[in-house]
């Protein structure tokens, strides 16, 4: 039980989780029944490179692709 006297006395804490605690928060998984991938596709390696060229104009792309909702609209 030494460990919250660390948590407490550190600067900073960094908490490493894997893709379960996420699960069982209800985000989806990426692979699997219910997964992202799994339901979209993986991203290709081209959309990764794309994104590392140029993360501004990937994301530009992203959103203007994106269906639009009333609050979306509302934040312009």
């Amino acid at each position: 039980m030494r460990a919250p006297g660390f948590i407490l006395g550190a600067s900073h804490v960094v908490a490493l989780a894997g893709a379960g605690l996420s699960v069982e928060s209800g985000i989806p998984p990426f692979r699997g029944p219910g997964g992202l991938w799994t339901k979209y596709g993986e991203p290709s390696n081209l959309s990764y490179r794309e994104f590392v060229d140029d993360p501004g104009k990937w994301w530009e792309t992203r959103f203007r692709n994106e269906d639009k909702g009333p609050a979306t609209l509302l934040m312009r």
